[in-house]
C-alpha cells in the first residue's frame, strides 16, 4: 500500500477529481499551501496527503467563505497543531520508556498484593448472601 505522501495523482486527474482549474492549483502551490512533487519530466504530482489539503482549502473558499490570507492561517495553526501531538508522542514513548527502564517492583510487593487479593476474595465468598 502507498503511503499519503506517494506523489499520485497529476495536476489535470487532480483538478478533474476536486472540480476546479489547474490554475487554482498553481496558485496553491505558490502560496505555499501544497508543494507537489515533480515527475522526471518536471510534471507536477500531488499526494493523497495533498489531496485533502486542498479538500479543506475549496470546503473553507467555497463554503465557509474563507479568503486565502484566512486559509493560511488555518493551514500553519492545523501544521502546528500537528507538530505539538508529535511533541507530545515522542515525549510519551520517553517518559514509558524511561519508566520501564527505572521503576522496579519489588517482589515482596507482588507477594502481599496476591496474597491480599485472595485473602479479599476469600472473604467476600465466604459473606453470608442477602
Amino acid at each position: 500500500m502507498l503511503s499519503e505522501d506517494h506523489p499520485s495523482f497529476t495536476i489535470s486527474t487532480l483538478a478533474s477529481m476536486l472540480d476546479i482549474h489547474p490554475q487554482t492549483l498553481r496558485l496553491y502551490e505558490r502560496r505555499g499551501f501544497v508543494t507537489p512533487a515533480r515527475s522526471k519530466g518536471n510534471n507536477r504530482m500531488y499526494s493523497w496527503r495533498d489531496v485533502q489539503t486542498i479538500r479543506l482549502i475549496v470546503y473553507l473558499t467555497r463554503e465557509r467563505g474563507v479568503n486565502l490570507a484566512g486559509v493560511e492561517l488555518i493551514l500553519g495553526t492545523q501544521r502546528k497543531i500537528d507538530a505539538l501531538h508529535q511533541d507530545i508522542e515522542h515525549l510519551r514513548q520517553r517518559i514509558i520508556e524511561h519508566a520501564r527502564r527505572t521503576v522496579v517492583v519489588p517482589q515482596t510487593t507482588r507477594a502481599v498484593a496476591k496474597t491480599s487479593a485472595r485473602a479479599l476474595i476469600k472473604v467476600q465468598s465466604q459473606s453470608p448472601s442477602r
